[in-house]
């Protein structure tokens, strides 16, 4: 994350739009690096969260150290959340919100409870809540959703609409106001009329989720992906549970690498795919519970390498492969 914001301070040294930060799908993570995250964008000694044992009741509180970024603060930051916002995006989201940054989305999750892994016997392993999180107001917060500034209409609004949260929050700054208006967007509800497509403004950061992967077709039938319902591609967006590392050898090894993974983890509740980008994902996942059982039970037995995915998928009854170099997606 300081390499982005370094980056977006050298092409925009003068005065810029707010930092936005995509946390919609972001079920987690390590609560150092969330700590570290914060810590650029907050000024010294201000609290991020506090560790509570749930033996002795003592508490060890997490502040920002001297790291804040020139330029960058958390009241000149926008927060994108949703119902998958979790964990350490929560303790992230939750430090900035209460050093004055603006949230927009849906109620997050509300787990702030932390976990040791404890192996034991013939490869089982036991999760363990050993700790509690307090908010930076020394508050324990778990099963307490953060609510966002501004809540879409659930029924009315969709989440994934990047352009309709933008324009939502964008009367309240000019600069990227102005920034929408260049490229075409209108203001507030009128942004789901738009078709405009790839507006992307540069200050739009996911640093905390890899970047969502495009241009996929479905699995073959019988998978759980949306099933093919006409000749035109339509967009779904589904979850997979990927692995972080890319894969530089051919199909055959990516064969070996998942029987390994199934025989060592295994049984899942979905089949394992190669994408022509070398990225070995499960999937695809109709519901996000069955992707959020298959990732627990692989990172409950220690593997850590995994995370969950939201990919674009086109539907069409013409392609079962995904779009690219010639691969045999589905591994078997």
């Amino acid at each position: 994350m300081r390499r982005q914001l370094n980056a977006l301070a050298a092409v925009s040294p003068g005065k810029r739009s707010p930092l936005i930060i995509d946390l919609r799908y972001t079920t987690g993570g390590d609560l150092l690096e969330a700590a570290a995250a914060a810590d650029l964008l907050l000024p010294e000694a201000r609290r991020i969260y506090a560790i509570r044992s749930v033996v002795d009741g003592t508490a060890d509180w997490i502040k920002a150290t001297a790291q804040q970024l020139q330029g960058f603060n958390a009241s000149q930051t926008v927060l994108l959340l949703g119902p998958e916002t979790a964990s350490a995006a929560e303790v992230f989201a939750r430090a900035l919100i209460a050093a004055g940054a603006v949230s927009i989305g849906l109620p997050t999750v509300g787990k702030c409870i932390g976990q040791e892994v404890i192996p034991l016997a013939e490869n089982w392993t036991l999760l363990l809540s050993t700790v509690q999180i307090l908010d930076p107001d020394g508050l324990y917060c778990d099963g307490e959703r953060i609510k966002p500034n501004h809540i879409l209409d659930a029924e009315q609004e969709n989440l994934d609409d990047t352009r309709l949260l933008l324009a939502r929050i964008a009367p309240d700054y000019p600069a990227l106001q102005m920034a929408l208006e260049r490229a075409g967007l209108k203001k507030g509800r009128e942004a789901r009329a738009s078709r405009i497509s790839g507006i992307v403004p540069p200050t739009i950061l996911s640093s905390l989720r890899p970047p969502v992967q495009d241009e996929l077709s479905p699995g073959p039938t019988g998978s759980s992906a949306p099933p093919p319902s006409s000749k035109d591609p339509v967009r779904h967006p589904v979850s997979y549970v990927c692995r972080r590392e890319l894969l530089s050898g051919d199909r055959a090894s990516a064969g070996r690498l998942s029987q390994e993974i199934k025989i060592l983890y295994g049984p899942f509740n979905a089949e394992f795919y190669l994408f022509p980008d070398g990225q070995l994902c499960l999937g695809p996942y109709k519901t996000r519970p069955e992707a959020d059982k298959d990732l627990v039970r692989l990172i409950d037995s220690g593997e850590k390498g995994f995370e969950l995915v939201r990919r674009t998928v086109g539907v069409s009854n013409k392609h079962s492969c995904p779009r690219g170099p010639r691969v045999e997606c589905r591994l078997r």
